[in-house]
């Protein structure tokens, strides 16, 4: 249930803040929603919103939407967390209260309202802050989805140094991205781990057969003296050392459960699977070498628990090792109850954009992701041609200068595309259903300006399924396509996009 709020108190002990939203009247919150949250109530939607069923949705207790504006008033002495620096703005001081004026602007994400004092925090609110433009929770969470693992791909390549929050609070399966990820940190560590194995490894005492000179034999059976009587030698049973325990046999088993997840992780990122690979072969040449080769464990045996797991050096890492690849998954810190900060998503769509047109085209992970990130021109091949693609790159033109947001090169040809998260209604056109009229004229510049352009599009997050374009009578031309993170349609919307594509190579 959703309740919209006039205003809204927040309050621990002595100290409080109250949220008010523009044309709320002066009166202090009566209804309690929460244990230190009272709040005035309206009958009709307002910036601010109180969500009673906010853990069934994914949300914080408390939303605004993002343009908004709200007043925002605590004791004059308050001091606000630091990260509310680009959005809080003072604008009026009372005898013993200060009003500051809350604005998120274009950013979207999970705030945290806090007064702190020194590094502790005295009262504090979780907003949602929501887009209009794309719904908050499955698009806005799928686009940030589709960027995560573009980075994380990214990471996992180039082997950075790179590290990651995850969220353990489900038993969800891992993806592939998210195996890799942990295996990735396991790796070193297994490495370790081997080593302090080989050097001390577990043993236990067995029997073996010799043969021995007879005066010299010491633990020969009595049927076998008898046999052998008068030939000078004989058999006996002497105590030999072997590397067949319970806990080698473990270590032989998590060896070979790492190296069959991650075949299976690479079958989807062989690229950063590799770097990967060549550590775990490392380790299990260093048992080869030691004598473990004729110790054979399988999955029964990760499942072991001795004192040496427990505590002898080398063994009792691996396995921690083996809990944490038994474990949960882990899945990226904005899922359930984890913070997550503003993000900038106007910024955040146009990474989206490209990547999501360089994954349309047939880029593998690693080209998409490199899109997404900036790279400064990629190589891509669609239908037996050539193309270059390049984000934010400024282009020639005989006037002003001009940078589109993605640039799909042919040749000397050039087909250009901007995305337009920022555009609100004002800017929509009767004639294009949800395509802002203020982008298409900026795609005639662009097709006008720029050297080489066959066609300029914009790409915003509008409901159409179908692009929306006026073509030219030479060729080519200008419009705008759909392209909106978490849709229903997502797949006709990419078609459009690729026919587009298409029609430019087609056009040669």
């Amino acid at each position: 249930m959703t309740r919209w709020l006039d205003a809204l108190r927040v309050e621990s002990g002595d100290a409080w803040f109250d949220l008010r939203a523009p044309g709320a009247p002066s009166v202090l919150p009566q209804v309690v929603l929460a244990p230190g949250v009272r709040a005035a109530l309206r009958d009709t939607p307002s910036a601010l919103a109180w969500h009673d069923d906010a853990l069934s949705l994914g949300l914080a207790r408390c939303s605004l939407w993002e343009q908004s504006m709200l007043a925002v008033c605590a004791p004059r002495d308050a001091v606000w967390s630091p990260s509310l620096a680009p959005c809080l703005t003072p604008f009026a001081d009372g005898d013993a209260r200060r009003w500051w004026t809350l604005s998120p602007r274009a950013f979207a994400g999970r705030l945290r309202l806090a007064l702190v004092d020194g590094s502790l925090e005295r009262v504090a609110l979780d907003l949602d802050v929501r887009t209009r433009k794309v719904d908050a929770l499955d698009g806005f969470i799928a686009m940030l989805d589709d960027l995560a693992r573009a980075d994380l791909a990214l990471a996992l390549h180039d082997a950075s140094p790179t590290t990651m929050a995850f969220d353990t609070s489900t038993r969800a399966p891992r993806t592939a991205l998210e195996t890799l990820a942990l295996l990735r940190a396991l790796a070193p560590e297994v490495e370790r781990a081997v080593d302090a194995v080989v050097r001390a490894p577990e043993q236990t005492v067995s029997s073996a057969t010799r043969v021995a000179p007879m005066h010299r034999a010491h633990r020969v059976r009595p049927e076998e003296f008898a046999a052998r009587a008068g030939q000078g030698s004989a058999r006996e049973d002497a105590p030999a050392l072997s590397l067949d325990t319970p806990e080698n046999r473990f270590v032989g088993a998590l060896l070979d459960a790492l190296r069959t997840a991650l075949d299976e992780a690479a079958a989807q990122h062989p690229h950063a699977a590799r770097p990967i690979a060549v550590t775990l072969d490392r380790a299990r040449a260093q048992l080869d070498a030691r004598g473990f080769r004729a110790v054979h464990g399988d999955a029964s045996d990760l499942h072991r628990t001795t004192a040496a797991l427990l505590r002898r050096h080398g063994y009792r890492e691996l396995a921690a090792i083996a809990a944490r690849l038994d474990g949960p998954a882990r899945s990226l810190t904005w899922r359930g109850d984890a913070r997550w900060g503003l993000c900038d998503a106007p910024r955040l769509y146009e990474r989206w954009c490209a990547l999501t047109l360089a994954t349309a085209l047939g880029a593998d992970a690693i080209t998409a992701a490199r899109a997404a990130a900036g790279a400064s021109e990629l190589s891509l091949c669609v239908d037996g041609v050539a193309l270059a693609l390049s984000t934010q790159r400024e282009g020639r033109s005989y006037g002003l200068a001009y940078r589109p947001d993605i640039t799909l090169r042919a040749g000397d040809r050039r087909l250009v595309f901007d995305a337009k998260y920022r555009l609100d209604a004002r800017d929509l056109d009767d004639r294009t259903g949800d395509a802002p009229r203020e982008g298409i004229t900026k795609m005639h510049a662009y097709r006008d300006a720029l050297d080489g352009v066959w066609g300029a599009y914009v790409l915003h997050p509008g409901a159409v399924g179908d692009a929306r374009c006026f073509e030219a009578r030479e060729g080519g031309g200008v419009g705008a396509i759909a392209l909106r993170p978490g849709a229903a349609n997502a797949a006709s919307q990419r078609a459009s996009l690729v026919a587009r594509v298409r029609q430019f190579l087609d056009a040669r």
